[in-house]
């Protein structure tokens, strides 16, 4: 039967410089059986007739006319441009699996059995190396093995021959990888509604460039018009696959109740099964659109280029937006001061619950009368010279000089508590402020700790409350006079 749709798209392909079996792989993935093309192929490379009928009018000499989107791939007027329905739909997908799962899951295993063999290396220095190399081999094979599945489910090539045209393709795969990432997270740049729109838009770019030879942006615009009119429809299918597979995640999990051995060797093939299908299930989506919008496959791709490139810009430079974003908004270092105040005025509270402890269980009055220092440069908080140590041992040698080890329970802390800064050379720097202190005198069970704070609001908060006029340090112990008085 003349089909001269069919013969149009050659003529078009062939004007594009694709060879005979190129074309034949190209318009069997739109739907037209291999018969027909090969037989029209046959029709037109012996005729050499134009591509543009001379009765028609309405088409230049020498032009290939346009597809018409209403003629089906049989040559008749289709019943539906309806995408199959989800049930159909992951039924054929798993039927396409099972016929053919062995080159399938001989793909995919490669990449796993790289990531398995990362947890066998040992952490040393040589096996650091070891796992920088199997971890950069891994991510290679990972790339590699998603082209090679867009191959194998799309043909009927095997491991080996998937794997060799996937490296044929290689840069290009990771090129189309890179930006529809950065195009990608341009659009949540713009909000999470254009995020989300682009990636529906962009999720056939890899299949683009693997069955059509479509590079870089084109990919992503080639994309982007098979699912123009279908977004909302692929966005449900592609829903329901996933909430499938994590309900088949979730009985995998259950096993763990039952053995939990038997349900790491399932845990393994559902993982193993689990990328497969979903290519598989992803090519069945661009195959059906491919056949609703044949005439894609032989026209100029179109789209706004430029505002794309813009988005893969603005992506691009999105962590250092956000960051600058963060930086001015939150104020990081800020944030960091505050978090070490409160680890201070918490590690005072636990150092004066100790002390306190250890003056109600040890019946003695030997004490070490003096002021003392964890660190800085010997100047003490309010005047004076202390004791400098950096040891936190809790026997009675370390920077606070109480035996914490001599109570009945033993010591409350495992060992005594350091500045969060604990830097000799900021101390030093920022006038020796940047340590604890604890004052113990000469009237037993009389003492004070200090603790140094960084950020206004905690002196404000903390530094008022304490009793002691003494600006940027919080101060606990049993000596403290009523606020509003001088040390």
């Amino acid at each position: 039967m003349d089909n001269q749709q069919l013969r149009d798209l050659i003529n078009d392909f062939k004007k594009q410089g694709q060879g005979d079996e190129s074309i034949v792989h190209l318009l069997t993935v739109a739907g037209y059986k291999e018969e027909d093309i090969r037989s029209a192929l046959a029709s037109e490379n012996n005729a050499a007739v134009s591509v543009a009928p001379e009765n028609d009018p309405a088409t230049p000499a020498g032009q290939a006319p346009q597809a018409d989107p209403a003629v089906a791939p049989n040559g008749q007027a289709p019943t539906t441009e309806k995408l199959t329905g989800f049930s159909q739909l992951f039924s054929d997908t798993v039927s396409l699996f099972k016929r053919k799962i062995g080159v399938l899951l001989g793909i995919y295993i490669i990449p796993m059995l790289g990531t398995l063999l990362l947890l066998f290396i040992p952490r040393s220095s040589g096996g650091d190396i070891a796992i920088m190399i199997v971890s950069l081999l891994d991510i290679i094979l990972s790339i590699a093995g998603g082209t090679a599945l867009i191959y194998a489910v799309s043909s009927d090539s095997g491991v080996i021959e998937s794997y060799g045209k996937a490296f044929g393709i290689f840069w290009k795969y990771l090129w189309v990888s890179v930006l529809a990432t950065f195009v990608i997270l341009g659009g949540f740049v713009m909000g999470v509604v254009p995020g989300i729109i682009f990636s529906g838009w962009f999720i056939l770019g890899f299949y683009v460039l693997v069955l059509e030879d479509k590079r870089g942006i084109n990919a992503l615009l080639r994309s982007k018009e098979y699912i123009t009119g279908y977004w909302w429809n692929v966005f449900f299918k592609f829903l329901l696959f996933v909430l499938v597979i994590f309900g088949a995640g979730i009985i995998v999990g259950l096993f763990k109740l039952i053995n939990a051995d038997f349900e790491l060797i399932l845990a393994f093939i559902f993982e193993l099964v689990i990328a497969p299908l979903f290519f598989t299930f992803t090519f069945l989506i661009y195959k059906g659109l491919a056949g609703i919008k044949p005439q894609l496959m032989s026209a100029p791709v179109s789209g706004n280029k430029r505002f794309f490139e813009f988005s893969g810009w603005l992506g691009l430079f999105a962590p250092a937006l956000i960051a600058v974003a963060v930086v001015i908004v939150l104020n990081p270092s800020q944030l960091i001061q505050q978090a070490q105040d409160s680890q201070r005025v918490q590690d005072a509270s636990t150092l004066n619950m100790a002390v306190t402890d250890w003056l109600a269980d040890v019946s003695t009055s030997a004490w070490k009368a003096g002021l003392y220092c964890s660190g800085g440069n010997g100047s003490f908080p309010g005047g004076g010279t202390c004791l400098v140590s950096g040891s936190t041992s809790t026997d009675g040698t370390g920077w606070a000089p109480i035996n914490f080890d001599a109570m009945t329970t033993g010591s409350p802390m495992p060992s005594l508590p350091m500045d969060p800064e604990n830097n000799l050379n900021k101390c030093l720097s920022s006038g020796g402020t940047c340590f604890y202190a604890i004052r113990l005198d000469p009237t037993f069970g009389q003492y004070r700790i200090y603790v140094p704070l960084e950020t206004r609001e905690y002196q404000n908060n903390q530094g008022a409350k304490d009793g002691v006029n003494l600006p940027g340090w919080y101060v606990v112990g049993s000596d403290i006079p009523s606020p509003g008085t001088t040390q």
